[in-house]
Parts: C-alpha cells; sequence; structure tokens
C-alpha cells in the first residue's frame, strides 16, 4: 500500500502553481495573454460612424482596435496613437476631436467636415493596421 504526503496548505499549491506557471512562460517565451509587448498586440482596426455628412455639417467617427491573444477577446484597444486621413481634402475635412481633459474612456475620434458634394474614405492607421470607412458629403437642406 501506497502512503502519499499530505499537502501542507493552500499556500504551498499557489507556490507551486506560481513556480511552474513561471517556469513555462520562461522557459518557453511563451506570451499566451497577447500582453507582453501591448505595442505590437493590435490586431485589426475598426472605423465607425455616420455614413452621410451634410456640406457644412460635421459628423464624428471613431476608431477602435482588438488586441491579440486569449485576453484579446475581453479588451478593446482605444487607438490613441491613431493618425486619421481623407481621400479628398476639396470634397471633406478632418478635423481634431479633443475628449474632455482628464477622459482616458474615449476612443480616437475626429469629426469630418462635408464641404462639396462627393464621397471621401476616411483612413485611420495605427502600429501598421489601418481601417476605411465611406462618408458622402450631400446638399445642405434649407
Amino acid at each position: 500500500m501506497r502512503h502519499y504526503s499530505r499537502v501542507k496548505s493552500a499556500k504551498d499549491v499557489l507556490i507551486g502553481v506560481v513556480l511552474v506557471g513561471t517556469a513555462f512562460m520562461s522557459g518557453c517565451n511563451a506570451d499566451l495573454l497577447g500582453v507582453s509587448s501591448f505595442e505590437t498586440g493590435l490586431d485589426k482596426i475598426s472605423l465607425y460612424g455616420p455614413s452621410t455628412v451634410q456640406v457644412g455639417d460635421t459628423v464624428r467617427l471613431s476608431a477602435s482596435g482588438s488586441v491579440t491573444g486569449i485576453i484579446g477577446y475581453l479588451l478593446i484597444d482605444r487607438i490613441p496613437d491613431g493618425k486619421f486621413a481623407v481621400s479628398d481634402p476639396t470634397i471633406a475635412a478632418i478635423l481634431p476631436f479633443n475628449p474632455p481633459p482628464g477622459d482616458t474612456t474615449s476612443f480616437a475620434s475626429v469629426r469630418v467636415e462635408g464641404l462639396k458634394i462627393g464621397r471621401v474614405e476616411v483612413t485611420v492607421r495605427a502600429r501598421g493596421k489601418s481601417a476605411t470607412h465611406s462618408v458622402e458629403v450631400t446638399p445642405a437642406t434649407p
């Protein structure tokens, strides 16, 4: 008949799990959560907002990103380093949208101002990824 030593406490089990996990993560150089290098963890960008704006009016577009790794299903990247551009600056202009001071929850956003009738592509780029959103500029209603 075999006799096994009993685990002395839950603390011993926790220490063992931490040690094994640390050895695995450092020995295999694995990043299962996708968070060891957050700057390169951006998987894709989404750009969303209204698809039409009248001449002389503005609409707000916002961008958010998906993060790679297992934790990416739970986190959204606010894309604070997103750079916006418009395909034809004679049809629509990109205007900054600045969140209130101290706001750390806002997504990267811009205002698109309709200048003349036509269609443009608004593009956001960050960390080697990009997304586009079409905006049609329509005549102003009297």
